[in-house]
């Protein structure tokens, strides 16, 4: 039941021809307000605990990309509780041992921001990359959110990101010399901060 419904949804474009590619279909719908019908059964599928963690996944991806708020609510749930999300560990970042969930969540957040104003949803778009900044002395965020951060989404998080960066390096200096997190959690937030830095040299 569940592949079927995620091939109906997320596996055949909106001319109805199947596609072996979901990303294909979910950057499609930035252009095709068809997107709008598949909204309510993806939602249901984001929140079915039957479904197969990697379309619960593809679901809450298509759902941010489009700038819908079941979408930002999933990925500000998501980043309470990282580990306990039903489908981390579903994506690894190549060559290192850690999730990539959160790295692809932060460029589907960032994606949205066209469709986040003609949707209304701009304010939980800005709270969705509030909590993945928060996470960033823990989890693995790739190259986002640092190089995605425009200038008023800096402003708004400034103060987020100078308490997880202080918090990050109260960690890693309690423990020099290990990368207790898999990856170099160091250059993460230095990103973070250089990102604030360019705007508020303060």
């Amino acid at each position: 039941m569940h592949v079927t419904r995620f091939a109906e949804l997320l596996g055949t474009d909106f001319d109805g021809e199947p596609t072996d590619d979901p990303d294909d279909v979910i950057y499609e719908g930035l252009d095709d307000a068809r997107h709008r019908e598949r909204v309510p059964a993806l939602v249901a599928l984001l929140n079915d605990p039957a479904a197969p963690a990697r379309e619960r996944f593809l679901s809450c991806l298509a759902l941010t990309i489009w700038a819908e708020p079941a979408g930002y609510d999933a990925v500000i749930r998501a980043a309470e509780a990282p580990r306990a999300t039903p489908w981390y560990g579903v994506l690894t970042e190549r060559g290192l041992p850690v999730d990539g969930t959160f790295a692809h969540l932060a460029i589907a957040v960032a994606d949205s921001d066209d469709m986040a104003e003609e949707k209304g949803t701009a304010a939980r778009r800005t709270e969705a990359f509030r909590a993945l900044v928060r996470i960033a002395d823990a989890e693995y965020l790739g190259r986002g959110p640092a190089e995605l951060l425009d200038a008023a989404l800096i402003g708004a998080l400034a103060a987020d990101i100078a308490d997880v960066v202080a918090r990050g390096a109260a960690t890693l200096s309690a423990a020099p010399g290990r990368t207790p997190h898999g990856f170099d959690v160091r250059a993460q937030l230095v990103a973070l901060a250089a990102a604030v830095a360019a705007d508020d040299g303060a």
